[in-house]
């Protein structure tokens, strides 16, 4: 059959460097004059377009960086690899670059590879882009208005070579050098759990010889119209294949090109025409509907390295070839293959006789024979086309494999119902744990120590034990054998791991009790139940918990004795285990959808091993929109945080239960994709430590920048940058955490008042007068509001103080001789906490003799000032205040108490104190301790006020006597006294009057030490004028 020649027409060079790659704009109704882009291996962008005599000609734009080749058009917004010379550098940086259309100025960086960027395409919508590099990594990244929202990482292990996105935007198909095709989902349909579905949906082979393995040739495949058919180019045909099961539909076959390769190929605008190139430079067009080629050009020279339909003239074609050169022609689609003439009515047949003679006969032509065996050509007897009657058997032509079975088509409508797909749940995961990679995964990250999981080539896998502190145990490292460890926890004590099973083997846990005393007793082994495997594993202080899929936790000694087991509810997501707490978080009822995006509940159950009096407690998790857990931990004073896939971290309140943001992780999110990856929290610093992870959700097992970084709890105030709202927040965070002082609450309080009282905000500065704790607070804020000359809010304060006051003198009525001691004990907590840590004992403030006075705040020396000054009949409500002399230190009766580790001198100097130490007689006598203070027991003191700096309100005459007499020198303070003996004191008297109750409900340590700590804690939390009472009844 002859070939039609290319006529002879001026070709463009618009590049210097190729392979020479098109792009259209996939925004259907574009009104551009430009039709088609380009991109090679230089700084130019270059645009197509036709003038009035039908001639191609181009326009071209300088860019900032070298082009990869890849190239990715929608609307205004262009998509471009790109590569960064970095002078002075080793290393080159590749990015994946949004461009604008038609400047070519870059807008935004989408995504860093360590390689160039070999191949992207771009959704029909322009809501995804979907890259390929070199470094075996693609991502499926989710655009708004040319910015990233959200990504998939798919980790591959061959080179890609094309990408091209179905029409429907639910699919990729990703070519690779081993001429392989792999179908992915566009959008993974499990959210950010770190366990997302990121495998093929389908493999496809283009042919068994690997004829793009040797990197020089281009390929392109593409899709129908509707998606429901991928063209596939293969050798010596076009595979056509169909989306619904992904198998074989058909071929489109060339019958001069048997032996040749198909690179690449590309449907008309209307969808009726598919034009396809060889490696050796032949052109062919095919119909689609009758699947037969039309009309084919050669040019036996050169290999194309792409081509495009011109959208503004179907008969128009635009192809680069590897020379760097661009030309269009026109085609006619005429049958290049003319069909054969229609058979006539008879036909002759040579039928064998026994005479051994020739006899002609006539029969229909369409008789059986005729029509089976397909006879052709009338000028020669039992002639026949080998190849029809293949393919009319389902065979095909050129290979003889088999493809179908009949080529007799029927055409009919076929409606395609999309069957519904409910969302998937989320897979069980383990708290600080990665999916697996091709290097490894981590399997636990916590503040004892990490359990990393290495991949090897040779398929020898094993586990790495290390502990942050060496002195606890040296590294540990487990050899896999084949078992597939697939979760691990470590702790102070022990070391567990375990498989899920499989059709060969039976789920298996594997403990290594390193603490253990007894030698024999340190490695144990447990096999599950067949059908049984394991979920979720995590070590508490003294018990393994195992969840199962048969929805049962099995608890376990740290030496192997089965302890308990019970069941849980709904699918299983996470476990958590700190003290003798073990938290299960679980799926609770179906999906929450709307038209994008879908979500499910969570629920906590909260379980007391060892414990069996304490029931069982449910909670609700709280989390962002459409969004799921990614992270929950316990703090090391027993605080619950979690954090969503928005990277949204919350504490639970143990005394509401209810759910608190502390912070916004996006705001630590610099760059496009990448991600937070949280380790520990630090409660009593209220800390958050993560790794920053770049253009990843999870860090890398093998990577050696895995360095925590440190963020502090911030609460979602509103106006976050004004000098108010500074203010509330620290009051609101003090309020839920206790973290400052007496000193600094007030300070913080008097700073709001003074705030509202400049904005003239005068019901704001009651709000701030009701925070107050004592009526010494309140009479500060009353003199500072009488110097402003504000006599309406003196009035409202004044009010507020007396109402505080009459509180405090009914709750001393209520509690008489007749004391009912179910009032005084405190109420049994919801939630209980085995706490081991260790408790800081608050002194009294040690006093340095002769130290300089040291300034104090501002607000807190006007304070001083105004407290003061006599203001007469401004106010009822007033306070007694001395200013000392110099050289002296201003002491409150609340006594600001420091830590027991390091005592602060008003000089700045920091020097150890042992508050226990045994103080010598010379030293006792240098000492003067106030005898209001000689005789108050260390419990009693705490938050406690004297009677000395007791408020009166209404009386101006009735003046406090100072705590501290000027005329008596420096006085210095001593550590309160701890009683072990001789006079009971308050705390003694209460403690044995509500002794029983105590321990009924204490559920900690059963040692004295920590009982003793939880019944001073206990105490400390009645109020005031109770532990006042107390006091007074030992001292009588």
């Amino acid at each position: 059959m002859e070939a039609s020649i290319l006529p002879q027409i001026k070709a463009l060079e618009p590049h210097q460097n190729g392979p020479i790659r098109f792009a259209t704009n996939k925004k259907i109704g574009s009104k551009s004059k430009y039709f088609a882009v380009s991109a090679g291996q230089d700084k130019k962008m270059v645009y197509y377009w036709m003038d009035e005599s039908n001639q191609l000609k181009f326009d071209e734009k300088s860019v900032d960086a070298k082009l990869d080749g890849s190239i990715g058009w929608y609307d205004d917004l262009l998509y471009a690899g790109q590569t960064h010379d970095n002078l002075g550098e080793l290393e080159n940086k590749f990015h994946l670059n949004c461009l604008s259309f038609p400047n070519a100025l870059k807008l935004s960086g989408l995504r860093n590879f360590i390689y160039e960027v070999a191949c992207l395409d771009c959704s029909n919508d322009g809501k995804f882009v979907v890259a390929g590099s070199t470094d075996f990594t693609v991502f499926s990244i989710e655009l708004e208005n040319g910015k990233q929202v959200g990504h998939n990482r798919h980790d591959i292990d061959e080179v890609p070579e094309c990408i091209r996105i179905d029409p429907t935007n639910k699919y990729f198909a990703l070519a690779f050098h081993n001429s392989t095709i792999s179908i992915y989902n566009l959008k993974s349909d499990v959210d950010d759990l770190g366990m997302e579905d990121s495998s093929t949906v389908a493999t496809i082979d283009i042919t068994k010889k690997s004829f793009l393995g040797k990197g020089d040739v281009s390929y392109a495949m593409t899709w129908s119209n509707n998606g429901d058919t991928l063209f596939v180019p293969t050798q010596g045909c076009v595979k056509i294949i169909s989306s619904g099961g992904w198998c074989q539909a058909g071929l489109l076959l060339a019958g001069n090109a048997t032996s040749d390769f198909f690179n690449l190929s590309c449907l008309s605008p209307c969808g009726e025409q598919l034009v396809a190139s060889t490696i050796t430079g032949m052109i062919f067009v095919f119909g689609i509907e009758k699947r037969e080629c039309l009309r084919f050009f050669e040019n036996p020279t050169v290999q194309l390295t792409s081509i495009i339909w011109n959208p503004f003239g179907e008969k128009q074609l635009v192809v680069a070839d590897k020379e760097n050169k661009v030309y269009s022609f026109s085609i006619e689609t005429t049958n290049a293959f003319p069909r054969q003439s229609e058979p006539k009515k008879t036909k002759r047949i040579m039928i064998e006789e026994d005479s051994d003679t020739e006899q002609m006969d006539t029969i229909d032509s369409k008789s059986a024979v005729s029509e089976d065996f397909g006879f052709d050509d009338e000028n020669t007897n039992m002639s026949a086309d080998l190849g029809k009657i293949k393919e009319k058997y389902g065979f095909d032509k050129s290979s003889g494999e088999f493809v179908s079975k009949s080529s007799n088509k029927v055409e009919e409508t076929i409606v395609k119902y999309e069957k519904y797909r409910p969302p998937a749940l989320p897979k069980p995961f383990g708290i600080c744990s990665t999916p697996r990679a091709h290097d490894g995964c981590f399997l636990k990250w916590n503040k004892v120590g990490t359990v990393k999981k290495f991949c090897t080539d040779d398929g020898e896998d094993y586990l790495e034990f290390n502990f942050h502190d060496i002195s606890i145990h040296a590294e540990i490292t487990v050899q896999e054998n084949g078992n597939k460890w697939s979760m691990a926890d470590i702790s102070n004590s022990a070391i567990a791991y375990a498989s899920s099973g499989s059709p060969k083997s039976s789920s298996k846990l594997i403990v290594n009790y390193f603490a253990s005393w007894d030698y024999s007793s340190r490695n144990w082994e447990c096999h599950m139940l067949e059908d049984e495997n394991i979920v979720g594993l995590c070590i508490g202080d003294d018990f393994i918990a195992v969840a199962t899929s048969s929805r049962i936790i099995r608890i376990f000694s740290l030496a192997g004795t089965q302890l308990d087991m019970f069941g849980y509810s709904g699918p299983f997501l996470t476990m958590i285990c700190s003290g003798n707490n073990l938290l299960v978080v679980t799926i609770v009822g179906g999906p929450i959808q709307d038209e994008d995006n879908y979500e499910f509940a969570h629920k906590i159950n909260w379980y007391f091993i060892g414990n069996k009096k304490n029931k069982t407690l449910s909670i609700p998790l709280e989390l962002s929109a459409w969004s799921t857990l990614r992270y929950l931990s316990f703090t090391e004073d027993n605080q619950l945080i979690s954090m969503d896939s928005n990277f949204v971290f919350r504490v639970l309140q143990n005394a509401t239960l209810n759910w608190l943001p502390i912070l916004n992780g996006k705001e630590l999110i610099v760059g496009c994709g990448d991600s937070i990856w949280p380790t520990t929290i630090a409660g009593d610093t209220h800390l958050i430590r993560y790794i920053y992870v770049r253009n990843y959700k999870y860090p890398s097992v093998s990577s050696n920048t895995n360095n925590p970084l440190s963020a502090k709890w911030k609460l979602p105030i509103l106006d976050g940058d004004t000098e108010k709202s500074q203010f509330e927040s620290e009051l609101m965070f003090n309020q839920m955490f206790k973290h400052l002082t007496a000193t600094g609450k007030i300070t913080n309080i008097l700073k709001l008042f003074a705030v509202a009282c400049t904005s003239n905000r005068l019901v704001r500065a009651t709000d701030a007068t009701k925070m107050c704790e004592t009526g010494k607070h309140i009479s500060t804020l009353c003199n500072y509001a009488a110097k402003e000359k504000i006599n309406l809010l003196v009035e409202k304060v004044s009010e507020i103080g007396r109402n505080m006051d009459q509180k405090v003198t009914n709750c001393k009525s209520v509690f008489g001789d007749d004391l009912n001691l179910s009032e005084i004990a405190p109420s049994k907590p919801r939630i209980s906490f085995q706490d081991k840590t260790p408790i800081i004992v608050k002194v009294p403030k040690r006093v340095f003799p002769k130290s300089p006075h040291v300034p104090i705040q501002p607000v807190v020396a006007a304070m001083q000032d105004l407290s003061s000054n006599d203001y007469g009949d401004s106010s009822s409500f007033t306070t007694n205040y001395s200013e000392p002399p110099k050289g002296e230190i201003k002491q409150s009766a609340s006594m600001d108490v420091l830590s027991i580790d390091t005592c602060q001198s008003e000089s700045g100097v920091s020097s150890s104190f042992n508050p226990f130490k045994k103080t010598s007689q010379n030293n006792l006598s240098s000492l003067k301790i106030s005898e209001d203070l000689s005789n108050v027991n260390y419990f009693d003191e705490l938050g406690t006020p004297t009677e000395s700096a007791s408020t009166t309100f209404g009386n101006d005459n009735s003046r406090k006597r100072p705590l501290i007499d000027a005329t008596q020198g420096i006085p210095s303070q001593k550590q309160a006294k701890l009683s072990f003996g001789g006079k009971p004191s308050g705390y003694d008297l209460w403690k044995k009057a509500v002794h029983d109750g105590l321990v009924e409900q204490y559920n900690g340590d059963k040692t004295e030490s920590a009982f003793e700590r939880y019944t001073g804690h206990k105490f400390k939390q009645l109020p005031p004028g109770e532990r006042k009472k107390w006091a007074d009844k030992a001292n009588t």
